[in-house]
């Protein structure tokens, strides 16, 4: 039988976010178990993972503090809700079609030019105003 430490390294290890049943599964305990709560409640407290919402949670990786580290998104509300799903930008993002919108910004510039965070494109100019 593995010691708790290293069985509970091994899960947060391959279990970049995580429900509470997947880990009370993981050590062979019903969900609604108080040594289950304690042993959250603990690696809470420790800084290993860092809670998304009630019933979810994210590990933290070794060399990262909590309060730095970023959640996968994507992988974070694939926990949310069992019968959840990504659609219309999200979806496109996860593809790698769209840019995700953390990251785009735009400016416009006079020369026809506008700048991306990652990328140039032409810039389109606004229509002229109609005189009646």
């Amino acid at each position: 039988m593995q010691p708790r430490q290293h069985k509970t390294t091994s899960f947060l290890s391959a279990h970049q976010v995580f429900t509470r049943a997947e880990f009370a599964v993981a050590f062979g305990r019903p969900a609604s178990a108080a040594n289950v709560t304690s042993l959250l409640r603990d690696h809470l407290r420790a800084g290993n993972i860092k809670r998304v919402s009630r019933e979810v949670f994210a590990a933290v990786p070794a060399h990262l503090a909590a309060d730095r580290m970023m959640i996968d998104r994507f992988a974070a509300a694939s926990k949310l809700r069992a019968d959840g799903v990504l659609g219309f930008h999200s979806a496109l993002e996860l593809h790698g079609i769209a840019i995700p919108s953390s990251t785009r910004s735009s400016s416009s510039a006079r020369d026809g030019q506008s700048s991306w965070s990652c990328l140039s494109a032409p810039a389109v100019s606004s229509p002229r105003r109609r005189r009646w």
